[in-house]
C-alpha cells in the first residue's frame, strides 16, 4: 500500500511519460463471481528499462502475472487476472495499473471490471481440525456454496491428502443434491498412521457435478510428538504366571525416557524373577528405558513362580505324614533270625519287634501271627501266645499290657519245616 501511494504521488508530480505506454481493453470487462478471466496488458517503452508494475485499489481476487518486465525497445505483455470469489458482491470495480520505469517515468491505466452473479457451485473453504499428531483423527470440513438458480444433483467430492514425503490418502463422498443459494458442509475424517511424519500435509479437494469441476487446496500441519503405547500380556506357568510388557514409540519424535511401572504384592515379590527392575520400592517395580526412537520397541518380561512354595509345602506334608502316620504309630517288624537253607527238621527262629511310636501309653496291644502248615510251631522262651489250629496252619496271638511311648518289645518262636524247600518262601505278616 505504501508503494502504491508513492507511485501515485510520483505520477501526479511527474506526469505521464510519453515513451512508456500501457495498452489494454478500454471496455468494461464482465466476469461472473466464482469464475476467472485473464486480460492481456501490453507494456511498451522507447528506451531500454526495467518496468515495475502495480495495482491501485487492489482486491484479493485480482493479480498481475508479472511484477516487473524487462523492455528493450519492444513490447512486453502481462496478464491482469480477475477471479472474483463466489461471494463477491455484484457491481463495477475500477482498478488502476501503474507502470514505473527509472528511465521513462510512470504511467497509469484504469481497468473496469463488472462482477455479475455467477451460477456455480464453489468450494468456499476447507478447514482441518482434530488431533494432528501420529495416530490422531483428522476432521476435514468442506463448505460448498451454490449460486445456481436451480437444484444440482449427483455431486462428487474427492479429497486427496498428501504427506510431506509424498504418500497420499484419498477420500470420496457423494452428495445427492444441492439447492440454489445453499451452503452445504461435508465432513470427512481419516486417521493419521503410526509414525506419521511431521510437517505440512496438503489437502486437494475436487468437486465434480455434470461437466463442471471445481478445485481448492488447503494445508494442515502435523506436530512432532513421541507417542508411547504399552501392551501388557499375562501368561500362565505350571506354578504361577508370567507377564510380558511391550512398549513401542508410535510417534514421530524421540522419547528421551519412559518408565514401565508394576505393582507387585509383597508375597509375589518373594517368587519373582526375570528382567531386573531399575527401581524397586514398597512393592512398586519400575523399569526405565532411554531413549526410545520412533518405531523402536522395548520389552519387559518377568515371572512369578510359586514352585518353591509348593516344594516346601510338599516337604511339610510328607514330614507331617511321616510324623503322624509313620513315626507316630505302632510299628511291627517280623524276620527270620537265622539265614540258612530250609531243610527238613532244621529249626528257625522267628522274631517280631513291636515299637510304640504314638507318643502316648497304650493300655493294650494285640499282636497276631500265623504259622503255615508247612512248618511245625515250637515255643522256646518269652511270652507264650494263644494258639488256634486250623487246616491251614496255627494262628498265634499275644496281648501286651501298658506299652509306654517309644517302648520296644520282642517276641520270638521257633518253626521247623516238615519237608525241605528249595527256593524262596514268604511267611505271612504279623499284625498289630
Amino acid at each position: 500500500m505504501k508503494l502504491l501511494t508513492v507511485l501515485i504521488f510520483i505520477l501526479l508530480v511527474s506526469g505521464i511519460s510519453l515513451g512508456l505506454t500501457i495498452d489494454g481493453t478500454d471496455d468494461t470487462i464482465t466476469v461472473k463471481a466464482g469464475s476467472s478471466k485473464n486480460i492481456q496488458i501490453e507494456i511498451s517503452d522507447d528506451k531500454d528499462s526495467i518496468v515495475s508494475l502495480g495495482i491501485i485499489d487492489a482486491k484479493p481476487w485480482i493479480s498481475l502475472s508479472h511484477g516487473t518486465l524487462s523492455i528493450h525497445e519492444n513490447t512486453q505483455t502481462t496478464d491482469f487476472i480477475v477471479s472474483p470469489y463466489i461471494d463477491v458482491l455484484p457491481g463495477t470495480y475500477r482498478f488502476g495499473i501503474v507502470a514505473s520505469s527509472p528511465v521513462s517515468g510512470i504511467i497509469k491505466k484504469d481497468i473496469f471490471i463488472r462482477v455479475e452473479r455467477g451460477e456455480v457451485i464453489g468450494i468456499e473453504s476447507i478447514k482441518s481440525t482434530g488431533n494432528l499428531v501420529p495416530k490422531g483423527d483428522v476432521e476435514i470440513k468442506i463448505r460448498l456454496k451454490s449460486t445456481k438458480t436451480s437444484t444440482v444433483t449427483d455431486l462428487s467430492v474427492r479429497t486427496k491428502i498428501t504427506s510431506p514425503e509424498g504418500k497420499s490418502t484419498e477420500l470420496s463422498q457423494s452428495l445427492a443434491a444441492i439447492d440454489p443459494d445453499v451452503v452445504e458442509t461435508i465432513i470427512q475424517t481419516f486417521s493419521l498412521p503410526k509414525g506419521a511424519s511431521d510437517g505440512d500435509y496438503e489437502i486437494a479437494v475436487t468437486l465434480t457435478y455434470g461437466n463442471e469441476v471445481a478445485t481448492e487446496k488447503s494445508l494442515f500441519t502435523v506436530a512432532r510428538k513421541a507417542i508411547i503405547s504399552e501392551n501388557s500380556e499375562r501368561f500362565p506357568l505350571l506354578f504361577g504366571y508370567g507377564r510380558k510388557i511391550t512398549i513401542t514409540n508410535e510417534g514421530n519424535f524421540i522419547r528421551e525416557s519412559h518408565a514401565v511401572e508394576q505393582d507387585i504384592s509383597p508375597f509375589d515379590s518373594l517368587f519373582i524373577s526375570g528382567d531386573a527392575p531399575t527401581v524397586k520400592n514398597d512393592g512398586r517395580y519400575v523399569w526405565r528405558f532411554s531413549p526410545i526412537n520412533p518405531g523402536e520397541e522395548r520389552i519387559v518380561v518377568y515371572f512369578v513362580d510359586y514352585s518353591p512354595l509348593f516344594i516346601i509345602a510338599l516337604a511339610i506334608i510328607i514330614a507331617v505324614w511321616a510324623v503322624m502316620f509313620k513315626l507316630r504309630s505302632i510299628r511291627v517288624r517280623k524276620y527270620i533270625i537265622q539265614k540258612k537253607f530250609i531243610e527238613k527238621g532244621e529249626e528257625f527262629t522267628v522274631g517280631i519287634d513291636i515299637k510304640n511310636g504314638t507318643g502316648k501309653r497304650i493300655g493294650e496291644i494285640t499282636v497276631t501271627d500265623f504259622v503255615p502248615s508247612l512248618f511245625e510251631y515250637r515255643h522256646e522262651h518269652g511270652p507264650k501266645p494263644k494258639k488256634k489250629k486250623t487246616t491251614m496252619g496255627v494262628e498265634l496271638s499275644w496281648v501286651m499290657k501298658d506299652v509306654y511311648p517309644h517302648e520296644e518289645r520282642f517276641l520270638s518262636y521257633k518253626i521247623m519245616p516238615v519237608f525241605g524247600v528249595h527256593g524262596e518262601l514268604s511267611l505271612p505278616c504279623a499284625i498289630v
